[in-house]
């Protein structure tokens, strides 16, 4: 190993070797100061000082802002900047802390570095117009989805397996329960990429219908979506939130916290808010109009009027909501016990009850029921102070006759 001059210079004498000594503990100091300059950059930290600290303590290092230091001791003044790069050593406990920041700091620069270099691909356009292709066993169908002639989302039938499959990319995927040679999925094929597959899917239900054989239950399409209205095995109608599988049954999880059995709920039909509003507006002008109707025309116009007010609260109660919040009066009507709807306040037990909601249970036996709650404290006092539950069975309730207070929005002005 070549030694330099200066080392060469400093092995003559004991003086030499003292100067050249002093002159590297004095570089060593400046590169100590240098590297901690650097540090306080790239943390992004000052130079403190703390309470009951002199001069010949190590200083602190604090966010520029923060009252305390990294170390977590309160921060009594800043050093300037002249100051703090004459300084090579700081509180050992705050340089750790500023170099695991600057490392994570410069970590996710770098990561957002590398997510601006390399874009998310965009999405895939959805298959439109998925082929069919038969074959006599899942063996052959595998070999010819890897040539060219069978395209992303093509079906694969192999009528003689009862097996139904569609090609993911190159990956020929069985979406029935059956899959020979072919792939299985763990998850919906009618959700990879959004739904990319999900006209292939729908072809592959009919082609699966025409050999005899059911769909995966996985890869069935979801019978309600989330927010839409359905109505409940009790005949109550409420949200979707979810669904989820458990075991061969697809369950719906509502807004309101309960679960059915999705093949027992009945999607409702939500197009005809606004037609349901005119009508309701309308109705309710025949009943306040100057020249009460009589006879079949008050008939009329009371059961349109209450069509109206339950089809609103099934299919949207905000616009019932709307509705009342108009201040519009009521009107007194006597009415079958099960035409009665949301909204009404009903005159039973001795009190004003609002009715909150209604419907028609399926079992044991068809039984017609109202969620009510009194109208004021007098109400619930003699009744029940929490909202409560009054039925009858449907055949009574179609000819018990009760009082209700309905609202009768006016027309738009």
């Amino acid at each position: 190993m070549t030694e330099s001059y200066a080392e060469r210079l400093a092995s003559a004498s004991p003086l030499a070797s003292a100067a050249f000594a002093l002159g590297a503990t004095v570089t060593d100091a400046d590169q100590a100061r240098a590297n901690m300059a650097d540090l306080r950059a790239r943390a992004d930290v000052t130079a403190v000082r703390t309470d009951g600290e002199d001069d010949f303590d190590a200083p602190h290092l604090a966010d520029p802002f923060a009252p305390m230091t990294l170390c977590d001791r309160r921060k009594a003044r800043d050093l300037d900047e002249t100051r703090a790069a004459r300084v090579a050593d700081f509180c050992p406990s705050c340089v750790d802390h500023a170099r695991d920041r600057a490392t994570s700091r410069e970590a996710a620069l770098a990561a957002a570095e590398k997510d601006g270099a390399n874009p998310p691909e965009p999405a895939r356009p959805p298959i439109t117009n998925p082929a069919v292709h038969r074959f006599d066993c899942t063996a052959e169908a595998y070999d010819a989805s890897q040539g060219d002639g069978i395209h992303d989302g093509d079906l694969l039938v192999i009528p003689g397996e009862g097996i139904v499959a569609i090609l993911t990319d190159a990956w020929p995927v069985a979406l029935t329960t059956r899959n020979g040679e072919l792939h299985k999925l763990t998850g919906p094929a009618h959700e990879i990429e959004d739904g990319r597959y999900a006209a292939s899917v729908e072809k592959a239900m009919a082609q699966a219908a025409a050999c005899g054989v059911d769909l995966d239950p996985l890869h069935q399409p979801q019978p309600f979506k989330k927010g839409e209205r359905i109505v409940c095995t009790d005949g109550g109608t409420r949200t979707v939130a979810s669904l989820m599988r458990s075991g061969p049954h697809t369950w719906v999880e509502t807004e309101e916290g309960s679960a059915w059995r999705a093949d027992r709920c009945e999607l409702v039909d939500t197009s005809r808010v606004d037609e349901a509003k005119c009508a309701a507006r309308t109705s309710a002008a025949v009943l306040r109009g100057p020249q009460a109707p009589t006879g079949e025309e008050h008939a009329m116009a009371v059961r349109d009027l209450g069509d109206a007010l339950r089809y609103l609260a099934q299919a949207d109660p905000a616009a019932l909501a709307e509705l009342h919040a108009e201040g519009n009066q009521r009107i007194a009507l006597e009415v079958p016990r099960l035409s009665v709807v949301p909204g009404d306040i009903l005159h039973a037990h001795g009190a004003r009850l609002t009715v909150l909601d209604t419907g028609i249970s399926a079992a044991p036996a068809p039984q017609f029921w109202a969620r009510v709650y009194g109208v004021d404290k007098g109400d619930r006092h003699a009744t029940y102070r929490a909202p409560w539950t009054l039925g009858m069975s449907v055949e009574s309730a179609a000819w018990d006759i009760v009082a209700v207070e309905r609202i009768a929005p006016a027309l738009p002005c």
